[in-house]
């Protein structure tokens, strides 16, 4: 695994993220979903920077409206992250945090606070 090779697949999903933020959901979706499988390949599927983009690519599903594909891979994030970075760590609590703002957004606020 190569620092720079990583850091450039980081950087790729920087720029897809900034895509997203400025309008262009679908575009940023379609560009981190191309990026997985390099990052998984070069940093390996449980690295912090893949499990972020899998996290991005989640949230970018929510916006496009596919709610409940976007639960399906927070829920399959979730379990990585519990058994990678321990269920306390501020990512895997930030995977939970985004669950619920998801499931609150469909309309089950009670859900979200489970």
């Amino acid at each position: 695994m190569s620092d720079a090779e990583i850091r450039a697949l980081k950087y790729r999903c920087e720029v897809a993220e900034r895509v997203g933020d400025a309008g262009d959901p679908r575009e940023a979706l379609r560009q981190l979903i191309q990026l997985l499988p390099n990052l998984e390949r070069v940093a390996g599927r449980d690295h912090r920077d893949t499990l972020n983009a899998r996290g991005q690519i989640a949230s970018w599903t929510a916006a496009v409206g596919e709610v409940r594909q976007a639960l399906t891979l927070f829920d399959a994030l979730l379990a990585d992250c519990d058994r990678v970075l321990g269920t306390e760590g501020p990512d895997t609590l930030r995977v939970r945090n985004n669950i619920a703002v998801v499931v609150e957004a469909a309309g089950d606020a009670r859900e979200a606070l489970r």
